[in-house]
């Protein structure tokens, strides 16, 4: 089939289906699992999460041709408790041929919840694990979910290109049609909370067109375990950066764990990247600096401990009005580091712990 389940319907629940794989038997569906489009509404895929049988309602949805989930121009769909890329056990990589989760503006997609039963793992697909794109996607959450390792929370099952990817990155990889998606706007009021995203390309991508006027915007990255397992307690780095901010503005990361041995934890990079702030992470590399601030306007860094022996800490690049701690917000940079570096551009320092 083009599509395993979906279409233009609303208020439909997909749950305890396999889709495109039943892990020893392939039937992969061309283009994507699950598809809706088109103004559909309010459907779940996944469970329901009302406490009667969730456990059982997830879909597998693995090894299609294109993307595991694909939604254009739908509204309000739940996205929960699924095994995307995986086998049915968890313990295997079976993929998606492109991404797991596609979505595409739709706006008040959530992906995940705050219950275990809510978490989706969304592992082993080709290029990005979840990709979000087009101005219409807005008000959307990401919350509670694994991408990138298998379901022990502990082993590497990366996602070929990216964890998750929000702006033109995500087009880009994508068969994106220009006419029914201009570039006006981009993803704005997105929410990723509480997930672990380790073992991918980069972690989290937030990019912007600056040639077709997509501008992802207005990005809260907080509470995430990024490059370390679920339980937060072992290095599966990332092989770029674990938040990666490119010609993107008035974006949060605040509260997250950011680990690496070879990326960069934060870059923020590009004149259009303005008005950002990186607040109170705990971010530790070995094979580079820590936070990365090239050619952008207006950057806060408040409140983080950072760590990366054998570099700066800190490296501004040609980085106008750069905030580095303040009176009240001071940063503390470990033992071993060398605190802030300077090339070009503006700095303002105000507390920091050395």
């Amino acid at each position: 089939n083009n599509r395993g389940v979906g279409g233009t319907g609303s208020n439909n629940r997909v749950s305890g289906n396999f889709i495109g794989s039943a892990g020893k038997f392939q039937d992969p569906n061309s283009f994507a699992g699950v598809l809706f489009a088109d103004g559909a509404t309010g459907n779940i895929i996944g469970t329901d999460s009302d406490g009667q049988g969730d456990t059982q309602e997830g879909n597998l949805i693995s090894s299609n041709g294109y993307a595991g989930i694909y939604l254009e121009f739908a509204n309000n769909t739940v996205i929960r408790g699924n095994i995307i890329g995986l086998n049915p056990q968890g313990n295997a990589v079976l993929g998606n041929a492109n991404s797991g989760i596609v979505v595409a503006d739709s706006p008040g997609t959530k992906i995940g919840g705050p219950g275990q039963v809510d978490a989706n793992i969304v592992s082993g697909n080709g290029v990005n694990g979840i990709a979000l794109t087009g101005s219409g996607s807005k008000d959307l959450a990401i919350i509670n979910n694994t991408v990138g390792l298998l379901s022990d929370g502990t082993t590497k099952a990366g996602n070929g290109t990216n964890g998750i990817v929000i702006g033109n990155y995500a087009a880009s990889s994508l068969h994106w049609d220009y006419a029914r998606h201009p570039w006006v706007g981009g993803p704005t009021q997105v929410t990723i909370f509480n997930n672990t995203i380790s073992g991918n390309g980069a972690g989290v991508v937030i990019n912007s067109n600056t040639q077709f006027g997509s501008k992802a915007s207005a990005i809260t990255v907080s509470e995430n375990r990024i490059g370390v397992s679920v339980d937060g307690t072992r290095l599966i780095s990332n092989t770029g950066p674990g938040v990666l901010v490119d010609s993107s503005f008035d974006n949060i990361l605040e509260g997250n764990t950011i680990a690496s041995s070879s990326g960069i934890g934060v870059r923020v990079v590009g004149p259009l990247s303005a008005g950002n702030m990186i607040k109170g992470n705990r971010i530790e590399t070995t094979g580079s600096s820590a936070v990365v601030v090239d050619s952008a306007l207006q950057t806060s860094i408040l409140g983080n401990w950072v760590a990366s022996p054998g570099f700066s800490a800190i490296n501004i690049i040609d980085a106008i009005g750069t905030v580095v701690g303040s009176s009240t917000s001071g940063n503390t940079i470990a033992a071993g580091t060398t605190g802030v570096s300077l090339s070009g551009g503006s700095l303002k320092i105000g507390r920091a712990h050395v």
